[in-house]
């Protein structure tokens, strides 16, 4: 009789845990299938406050100043191309304090 209950008790507790996994799994899989991972734009949202910064500076200086453009970068290949150059500049500073 003891045995039973043991192996009952045991039994419960693997049940437990596998519905728990089910449940866990589950929820990744539709997290991960039915949402868009959030990616943060870290060159376009600095070009553009430092475009906001020198525009003020540059309107101060030079009155009759031009604006500066809203478009950042013409081609997407312009924008990845600055991802690699400042990937590469990261990478060095990274390097030269190794």
């Amino acid at each position: 009789m003891f045995v039973f209950d043991v192996l009952y008790f045991i039994l419960k507790i693997i049940v437990f845990v596998l519905i728990i996994y089910g449940v866990q799994y589950g929820w990744d899989t539709i997290k991960n299938t039915y949402t868009k991972p959030k990616t943060k734009d870290l060159v376009n949202s600095q070009l553009k406050k430092y475009k906001e910064m020198f525009g003020d500076v540059y309107k101060e200086t030079i009155p009759d100043a031009t604006p500066l453009p809203e478009v950042l970068f013409k081609t997407d290949d312009d924008k990845q191309q600055m991802n690699e150059e400042l990937l590469e500049f990261v990478n060095s500073q990274t390097n030269s304090l190794s």
